[in-house]
């Protein structure tokens, strides 16, 4: 099977002497869903970099202005495993029941119990494995995919609403199969999509880490419940 190219971009961060090396799929990102911006964590694509744009006023600076002790885990320039973007898509049935019109509208306490839409929201994000996640020689710790589904998780719940409100719950369960090793460098896609709600305030969802671009077609290297 061809090999699809591949765009190789500078990295943002100047720390660093390698370079990230984005797959064409990720061409189609803004076809996922609209990007997200959160302040603390916010930063441009590095495509956008390299076409000169300069970066808002976020990330570092906003978090030790507002009471945060150091970097993200997976969203800093530095971060072993850093999750590049992610993209919101939410699904509002054409014609949605009063108490689906209701949860879409407003946060979890008036999601009444066991309300939802399967497949109603996902996210979509694109992660880059860097050297500093190697464990194995040349392959990244278990540990790094099981921390980018942890970060995928929770923050499909803060946007199981449609709209994204920031810390409004917390991961508690997170069951991860790892399914196949991943190398150093390497960029995939993860998605993450809500299953169902219940008790007003659990939020059920399935994970998937994976390239697109496999050798024989779309490799799954960690599939995640949560």
């Amino acid at each position: 099977m061809t090999k699809k190219p591949r765009l190789e971009v500078e990295e943002v961060d100047q720390e660093s002497s390698s370079k990230i090396v984005i797959p064409s799929w990720c061409q189609l990102r803004s076809t996922w869903g609209e990007k997200m911006h959160v302040p603390e964590w916010d930063d441009f694509f590095p495509d956008d970099t390299a076409n000169g744009e300069e970066e808002p006023y976020c990330g570092e600076e906003f978090r030790k202005a507002n009471g945060w002790k150091g970097t993200d885990l997976i969203h800093h320039k530095s971060s072993a495993i850093r999750v590049l973007e992610y993209r919101l898509h939410h699904h509002i049935p054409p014609t949605p029941t009063e108490t689906e019109t209701e949860m879409n509208d407003t946060n979890l306490d008036s999601v009444p119990n066991q309300i939802y839409t399967v497949g109603s929201t996902t996210l979509t994000g694109i992660v880059h494995f860097t050297k500093n996640a190697e464990s194995h020689k040349n392959h990244c710790h278990g540990g790094s995919m099981t921390s980018v589904f942890d970060d995928i998780i929770g923050w499909t719940g803060f946007c199981c609403t449609g709209k994204i409100i920031e810390w409004s719950g917390f991961t508690v369960q997170v069951n991860t199969k790892l399914k196949y090793p991943i190398k150093v460098d390497s960029v995939l896609k993860i998605t993450c999509t809500v299953t169902r709600i219940e008790k007003n305030r659990k939020v059920f969802m399935t994970a998937k880490l994976f390239d697109p671009d496999g050798d024989e077609g779309e490799r799954i290297h960690g599939e995640c419940e949560g």
